[in-house]
């Protein structure tokens, strides 16, 4: 958690991205922890939408599915579930929700809320966060200028629902075996048991042991015994789960 007062803040998805300012959610009724502002369309864009007809089309979609279409629109047809928007990933469950998850791949700063200090200045409550899950909510703007009716502009938000940073877990805390390499004798008596090496993969106790045992007889528990009765001496790869190392 950061603490700031003087902390320049933004709640447009490109300026939190390309800048790096601090995301402070909009306060909004409906939006459990305020909104982002995702996008800004309007129908003189260059290149989006060179037809009226075109943006017609748009605003039909919208007004008749809402949010659901919003996001069609973005991942380049209804049938994706997923995509890159260029500043985030955006993920929703099914083709019909107005309810997804953007994903950045850098973490943000987000502003999470606030106190005075004993100054007077108010400080902002701040933490990095890696994801946003909310509800697509849009609103329309007109213009003058357009008699037909028709809104000249639309302005897209996510109402957020929650948000957070992935837990990334240590790789050693994840792993619950290890690899023995030990050497026995051809008839496995006890009193033969010398352990080599511990490793945390088998492919990598079998490199050590081809790099110095490599005229020994490889036996990996639970396969069988030795494949000939040449060799007196030979080498066991075996895994114990981490629990039951300590027992051996």
């Amino acid at each position: 958690m950061q603490t700031t007062h003087g902390a320049q803040t933004s709640n447009r998805l490109f300026e939190i991205v390309d800048d790096g300012i601090v995301f402070k959610p909009e306060s909004n009724r409906d939006a459990k922890y305020g909104r982002l502002e995702i996008d800004n369309l309007s129908s003189d864009m260059d290149g989006m939408f060179p037809r009226q007809a075109e943006w017609t089309k748009f605003t039909n979609k919208v007004d008749n599915d809402g949010g659901s279409y919003i996001l069609s629109y973005y991942l380049g047809g209804k049938k994706n579930l997923k995509g890159d928007i260029g500043y985030c990933m955006i993920e929703r469950q099914n083709w019909y929700d107005d309810v997804c998850t953007l994903t950045f791949k850098e973490p943000i700063k987000m502003v999470v809320g606030g106190f005075r200090n004993k100054d007077g200045e108010w400080e902002h409550i701040i933490e990095e966060v890696d994801y946003l899950v909310g509800e697509i909510a849009y609103e329309w703007f007109y213009s003058k200028r357009l008699r037909t009716g028709r809104a000249s502009s639309i302005e897209i938000y996510l109402n957020i629902k929650d948000y957070g940073k992935k837990i990334v877990q240590d790789v050693q805390s994840e792993r619950t075996a290890v690899w023995l390499l030990e050497e026995y004798d051809q008839w496995f008596s006890s009193t033969s048991r010398v352990t080599l090496g511990v490793f945390t993969s088998k492919e990598k106790a079998i490199i050590r042991m081809k790099e110095n045992y490599g005229d020994a007889e490889l036996y990996e528990c639970g396969t069988g015994q030795w494949k000939s009765d040449e060799k007196s001496l030979g080498i066991q790869i075996c895994e114990v789960e981490l629990d039951k190392f300590e027992e051996l």
